[in-house]
């Protein structure tokens, strides 16, 4: 499992990199991006990968 935390996941980019990664290999991706903190899955084609 990779769980990344990043408030604005489209203008990272070692975040986002893993996360692409992560995906690329089937590694189920959850992304924390407030202070409510949930995890919320990542999927390929997701448009803050872009």
């Amino acid at each position: 499992m990779c769980l990344a935390f990043q408030r604005d996941l489209a203008a990272s980019k070692g975040t986002k990199d893993c996360v692409r990664r992560a995906i690329a290999t089937g590694i189920p991706t959850y992304l924390v991006e407030d202070d409510r903190a949930e995890p919320v899955r990542v999927r390929p084609g997701d448009r803050r990968l872009g």
